[in-house]
Order: structure tokens, then C-alpha cells, then sequence
């Protein structure tokens, strides 16, 4: 077991400064999965949409890195949640979690979230919370950031605000620590 922060408690709300262009900002993982973002990338791209996408966390020095793409090694919490606060959306490409902090970190960031139906931190919320997509697959990845580049400012802020409510009802600690004493209880009985 491990002990994660509540990001909805304790992190001061952000002062949001709207990008000049599209920024998608990703915590990079997984070789393949950013792989897969980069193909997606060069996907779009090559239809004529224009975004810069910043990826954060390991360096993989064998992927070719796609125009407006910046790649940088970790940063420190408080510098990626800013970012994250900063960003139009966070980009969670990666097939092998069963829970992403960073998903719920921009949640809670006012940071509408594109992610993979299938990690973890999906569990507590409605689907209408962010934009998901079928893993393993830039197709896939392309498809979801081209709904969200198709997406009205307001439409963004509505999903973020949806994300944002939802949960921080999901989360909420007394909520959640109930949760886990009714399991406990019946794993231990």
C-alpha cells in the first residue's frame, strides 16, 4: 500500500494565464505510450492543426521528437502542478497504471484532461468528466486530441469544471476513508 496526497486539500487554487497557443502537457512514462502520443502528434500535424505539447518525465533519446514538441527531464511538484495549472489540457498517455496522480492532479488544476478509459483514476468519475480514449493506440490518441482542438473554449472550461466537481466529491477524504473501511470490513471478517 501506498499513501498518496490529496491534491483538492492542500494545493492552493491556481492563477490561470491562458496559453498563447494550445499547450497539451504530458507526464511521460512509458516508452511506447509516448510513442504513440509522438505518432499522434505527427498525425495531427500533418492535417494542419498547430499545438505544442510539452512532455515532462523520462527522456527517451531513441524517439524522434515532433515539431512544437519540448522534452525535458522531472520537475519538481510544485513546478509541474503549475504547469499543469497553466496548460489547456493534460494528455495522460500511458497503458499501464492503475492509478494516475497526474490525472488527478490536473483535475484538481482546472486542467481539462484527455486520458485512456482504462486507468484507475477513471473509477470515481463520470465518463462526461474528461475525454477518453482506447489505449494502445495513436489513432486513438490523435482522435481525442482532435475533439479536444474542436472543442469551443467554453466547452473546455465546462469539461474541467465537470472533472473539478466530480471529483472533489469522489475524493473527498471522509468519503473515501469510509469507502475503504467498508472493504476492509469485508475482506477481514
Amino acid at each position: 500500500m501506498a499513501v498518496l496526497h490529496n491534491p483538492f486539500r492542500k494545493i492552493a487554487a491556481p492563477v490561470r494565464a491562458k496559453p498563447a497557443r494550445t499547450l497539451f502537457l504530458n507526464y511521460a512514462n512509458k516508452r511506447r505510450a509516448t510513442r504513440d502520443l509522438f505518432a499522434a502528434v505527427e498525425m495531427l500535424h500533418a492535417e494542419g492543426f498547430d499545438f505544442d505539447l510539452r512532455c515532462v518525465g523520462h527522456v527517451f533519446p531513441d524517439l524522434p521528437v515532433p515539431r512544437n514538441v519540448t522534452v525535458s527531464g522531472f520537475l519538481p511538484q510544485s513546478e509541474f502542478l503549475d504547469l499543469t495549472a497553466q496548460a489547456s489540457a493534460y494528455i495522460c498517455a500511458t497503458y499501464s497504471t492503475p492509478f494516475s496522480v497526474a490525472v488527478v492532479e490536473a483535475i484538481a488544476r482546472k486542467t481539462p484532461v484527455i486520458c485512456p478509459w482504462d486507468i484507475g483514476a477513471l473509477d470515481l468519475l463520470p465518463p462526461d468528466c474528461v475525454i477518453s480514449y482506447e489505449s494502445h493506440s495513436a489513432a486513438a490518441i490523435a482522435d481525442a486530441l482532435r475533439r479536444f482542438l474542436n472543442m469551443s473554449e467554453p466547452e473546455r472550461t465546462e469539461l474541467a469544471g465537470r472533472a473539478l466537481a466530480a471529483a472533489a466529491v469522489a475524493y473527498d477524504e471522509a468519503a473515501l476513508t469510509r469507502r475503504l473501511e467498508r472493504l476492509y470490513d469485508t475482506l477481514f471478517v
